[in-house]
């Protein structure tokens, strides 16, 4: 077994402290909930950006408030014909009612991690690194899921648009509102060498009702695509 390094310690530290900060950015005293939009997940992209910025990255928003934290490759390339590859890390910031902690915030926290600790060792990369904070996966707001990776790609419809919540709110009324909204991200002007999203789903449930748990063994993978 390799033991972890001081710097990669550091980050676990890091991590598990700023899981609880933003736990703490919640619609309710007593348990997390964090929909698309609200002040509770204002503030928790806020802090997010804040901690992409400490860890060099340059960080924008765009119109739905996905935030992406860039990380340029070292040194110049040879062909300058081409853009050079990016590689993706991410995950997102809003919750379900009742959420688990880690829910989406592990992978966003993971991956800031990994960019502060390349920054210490002084690694050099030969692509891009991109950090992806999406704001909107779960659908509980609008009833309808992926807002934010759908926006990155490019594939957010009109008709999306027109959805209300609860209290009749308009989606594309509330995007009005919102603060620091950017432009569109064009994510396919060059390749992408990949998208990596370390991912808990879990939340509080199971065990407040003490329900016996199993060893996962088999799991589906979901794709969900819009023709070109």
């Amino acid at each position: 077994m390799t033991l972890p390094t001081t710097a990669q310690h550091d980050a676990l530290e890091r991590i598990l402290e700023r899981v609880d900060l933003i736990a703490r950015c919640s619609e309710h005293d007593d348990r997390i909930t964090r929909r698309f939009g609200t002040p509770a997940l204002l503030e928790a992209q806020q802090l997010t950006e804040n901690w992409m910025r400490e860890a060099g990255l340059e960080t924008t928003r765009d119109p739905i408030l996905n935030i992406v934290g860039r990380r340029p490759r070292d040194g110049g390339a040879d062909d300058t014909s081409s853009p050079p590859p990016v590689l993706r890390l991410g995950s997102h910031l809003d919750s379900v009612p009742d959420a688990g902690r880690f829910d989406g915030v592990l992978g966003v926290l993971l991956a800031i991690a990994t960019v502060e600790v390349l920054r210490s060792q002084r690694a050099q990369l030969p692509f891009d690194l991109e950090v992806l904070a999406f704001s909107e996966e779960e659908g509980t707001r609008f009833a309808t899921s992926y807002l934010g990776s759908r926006t990155f790609c490019g594939q957010l419809s009109p008709e999306t648009l027109e959805r209300t919540d609860d209290n009749g709110l308009r989606l594309g009324d509330l995007l009005e509102t919102l603060p620091h909204r950017g432009q569109p991200a064009r994510p396919l002007d060059q390749p992408c060498l990949g998208y990596l999203e370390a991912h808990i789903e879990q939340g509080p449930v199971l065990e407040r009702s003490e329900a016996p748990l199993a060893v996962v063994t088999g799991i589906v993978a979901q794709s969900r695509t819009v023709p070109a």
